[in-house]
């Protein structure tokens, strides 16, 4: 008779052996900083999104698609007489021109409708006023460039 080894799995790791404690880093972190540190940092990269998403918006061909909920919004690059098709390839090339600066770093997303959106999400502790100045000024300059080819 063979046996097999069983491989080991996540649920070996939890404090009863039946699954993980992904609620004990929320736990953890409200324990140690308080409640009310962790709703200033919230607001605080809420409030850093709102305002980057505020400023974003007035880029000449920038198309705000969704506003910030929390320190999450999403966009895309429009001008007239583009069809849908060169937007996203146009949103693409943003992104990879932003993030070759390497000073910020966005990512993009397909909604359900297949249009390619670009992202600012605010989520890192490390992110202040200058990152995302930085964001601006990047997403302003490749949007010209792009708008203007």
């Amino acid at each position: 008779m063979r046996f097999q080894r069983s491989s080991t799995t996540r649920t070996q790791y939890g404090p009863d052996l039946s699954r993980g404690f992904p609620g004990l880093r929320v736990w953890l972190c409200v324990k140690l900083f308080g409640a009310s540190r962790l709703r200033a940092a919230i607001a605080e990269k809420r409030q850093l999104a709102v305002d980057a998403s505020e400023r974003i918006a007035r880029i000449p061909g920038i198309v705000l698609d969704a506003p910030p909920q929390l320190s999450l919004f999403a966009f895309h690059l429009s001008w007239q007489g583009a069809t849908v098709a060169e937007e996203d390839a146009a949103t693409r090339e943003l992104l990879e021109r932003v993030n070759a600066r390497q000073r910020v770093m966005l990512t993009g997303c397909t909604v359900d409708d297949g249009r390619f959106l670009g992202r600012v999400c605010v989520l890192s502790f490390r992110t202040r006023q200058q990152q995302m100045d930085w964001c601006v000024e990047d997403l302003a300059a490749a949007a010209g460039e792009i708008v203007r080819q």
